[in-house]
């Protein structure tokens, strides 16, 4: 997830995901996204495993697709199924 449309980008550590939430999420608020930024502060710390924040990183993703299907929704546009 990019702020660029179309374009991926590849996350290597709990360090970058952090950085990603932070500086270039495309949304402010969330459920998932706090979840997130938890987890990965946690990781940092060394008090959650890796793989745990992943997951936690994962869902907060797909929270920002999901609210982007609802707008898109919203907006007349049709949605695309994944």
């Amino acid at each position: 997830m990019t702020s660029q449309p179309g374009r991926l980008r590849v996350i290597t550590s709990a360090l970058r995901a952090a950085e990603c939430l932070l500086n270039d999420w495309p949304i402010d608020q969330g459920e998932k996204l706090s979840s997130a930024r938890d987890a990965l502060l946690s990781c940092l710390e060394r008090k959650l495993s890796p793989g745990a924040a992943r997951v936690a990183f994962i869902e907060a993703a797909k929270e920002v697709k999901k609210l982007a299907t609802i707008s898109m929704n919203q907006s007349g546009c049709r949605q695309q199924e994944s």
